[in-house]
């Protein structure tokens, strides 16, 4: 992986997907109290942090480097929060009790990340492992 690559593809999806969502954010107003607010958020969530995880698992999928495919689903999606929060405040739709509750977890999670990545193996089965435990805890809980 050059360091090229990295911004090449963190530049072009932001280039589509931060128009979409500030123009999202100005010009469709939901109101939170219909069926229509949660199509709203989809749409919104879809274009803001969501394009991140998007383009990291299609990175992932079409077997980009495993460094790359995090990497730029988190500038893509830092960003995206950075910009869309800055409307969000100074509309006044901050939730501040959840933003106190995750911002110290978000920062201690990207502060340990680095030190305990584990690899493109270990990281597959880990996953794998966690999926394979969650489905049988599920069939355990419904078959009770």
């Amino acid at each position: 992986m050059r360091p090229r690559d990295f911004f090449v593809v963190s530049g072009r999806v932001l280039l589509l997907s931060l128009p979409a969502m500030l123009v999202n954010q100005r010009l469709v107003m939901m109101d939170a109290h219909l069926l229509l607010a949660i199509a709203g958020g989809f749409v919104t969530a879809l274009f803001s942090v969501g394009i991140g995880e998007l383009v990291g698992l299609y990175l992932f999928i079409r077997h980009y480097p495993v460094l790359l495919c995090p990497g730029t689903a988190c500038v893509i999606s830092s960003v995206s929060m950075i910009l869309g929060s800055i409307w969000h405040v100074g509309a006044g739709t901050v939730q501040w009790e959840v933003v106190l509750l995750a911002a110290p977890a978000a920062v201690l999670g990207g502060f340990l990340a680095r030190p305990i990545a584990l690899g493109s193996r270990r990281l597959k089965t880990l996953v794998g492992g966690w999926i394979v435990l969650s489905a049988l805890d599920l069939v355990w809980i419904n078959a009770g």
